[in-house]
């Protein structure tokens, strides 16, 4: 099992902009998964497949090589993060690292100062 890190953030906005510059640098998107935290849960709790939240696809997105789940789980994912957005909802975000990329996943991460960084 891969090693992975965990971040809280207190917006998806914030989340999305950290996403956004991890992808930037060439952290792979399929080792990036979101996951909406509903007020009261426990950040280790959400990291389930129905919490798992993912931006429409648009222009930004394919530019910078992020590619949603396929079929009925992006319509889902896709809803579940236009309501976390309006909501104000905080937002986990979990990055499988590597040997490799864990000191610039690290160094990211910083710069956006999430409330909680963990890792497994």
């Amino acid at each position: 099992m891969q090693p992975t890190l965990m971040a809280v953030f207190d917006t998806a906005r914030h989340a999305q902009i950290a996403v956004d510059d991890l992808l930037v640098c060439d952290i792979p998107s399929e080792t990036i998964h979101q996951y909406r935290l509903a007020t009261g849960a426990e950040p280790d709790a959400v990291i389930k497949p129905e919490n798992e939240v993912h931006r429409p696809m648009g222009a930004w997105g394919w530019l910078i090589n992020d590619h949603p789940p396929p079929g009925e789980s992006r319509t889902r994912q896709e809803t579940l993060y236009r309501e976390s957005r309006l909501r104000n909802e905080p937002m986990v975000v979990t990055i499988e690292m590597s040997p490799h990329t864990e000191g610039k996943i690290r160094r990211i991460l910083g710069d956006h100062a999430p409330l909680q960084i963990s890792g497994t």
